[in-house]
């Protein structure tokens, strides 16, 4: 008898550990996913503003007009020669003015550049967020096809990093854009980290898109990419639909995608698809 009110004993202090040790794993899940909602700690995670690398002032800024009401950055670079139009989002610690370089060349392959900022970056306005740079996306869109009469089918979207996350929300969005370009992208945000989604929220879900985008894509990514894994960009182009295309860049990291693949050629394999001369 005392063996059997010593085990009971023993198995309600068990349970009581048990419920304690499940309380607590709530309550940090709850916690977690509070903090993870979109304006809390997420933004902070998923963006690092530099110092601005140019203003108001610098040659090629115009100003592009935001839903509600405030302005954004953008580099315009319209080449007269040529329908054709690249949209570019940049990664998440840089800002449009770092790759003014980029955008020159590109304009010299005989396509137009828009580059937009992301509200909080740059002289912009706002704070960023994945709503905010939504909005940048489709004030650019707006810009684009209302203000400059530019037809869609002539406006291919590139997203480099986190930048894939606004590339891959307009080109569902916008179904008769010309192309998409993803350079190092993302399954999603998070799964950057956790490999799997694991919170209710899921920043910049690029895995849950792709599959809708119907037009042309084309994928660049560093093998050795310590930052967002190559498996990223293979399982983004496994779920995506024809026509597709992935270039793997073997001995290319995160930040040295471009210098490892040759600036030329990577300029080149950009303005060929823009232009539709693969």
């Amino acid at each position: 008898m005392q063996n059997k009110a010593f085990l009971s004993k023993k198995f309600s202090a068990i349970l009581r550990s048990a419920k304690k040790l499940a309380l607590c794993i709530g309550g940090a899940y709850v916690i977690a996913c509070v903090a993870m909602t979109p304006g809390c700690v997420a933004n902070s995670l998923m963006f690092y503003p530099p110092k601005a690398s140019y203003s108001w002032d610098t040659h090629g800024i115009t100003r592009i007009a935001m839903p509600d009401g405030g302005e954004t950055a953008a580099v315009w670079l319209e080449n007269p020669g040529s329908s054709k139009i690249l949209v570019f989002f940049h990664g998440n610690a840089e800002d449009i003015g770092q790759s003014m370089g980029l955008f020159q060349a590109l304009y010299s392959k005989g396509i137009s550049v828009l580059a937009v900022e992301y509200p909080g970056y740059g002289p912009s306005e706002g704070n960023p967020s994945e709503k905010n740079v939504y909005a940048a996306a489709d004030a650019a869109f707006t810009f684009l096809t209302e203000d400059k009469n530019v037809a869609p089918s002539n406006i291919v979207i590139m997203g480099r990093s986190v930048g894939s996350g606004p590339a891959c929300y307009l080109a569902e969005k916008q179904s008769e854009a010309g192309g998409l370009i993803l350079q190092s992208g993302f399954t999603s945000a998070f799964r950057t980290v956790t490999r799997i989604r694991i919170l209710p929220t899921d920043p910049f879900p690029n895995i849950s898109r792709i599959g809708n985008i119907k037009c042309r894509k084309l994928f660049i990514h560093g093998a050795q990419d310590e930052v967002i894994p190559y498996n990223h960009a293979e399982k983004l182009f496994e779920k995506a639909n024809e026509p597709k295309t992935l270039v793997t860049v073997p001995d290319a990291g995160h930040n040295d995608l471009t210098r490892v693949m040759g600036f030329e050629q990577y300029v080149e394999v950009i303005s060929n698809f823009v232009k539709d001369e693969s």
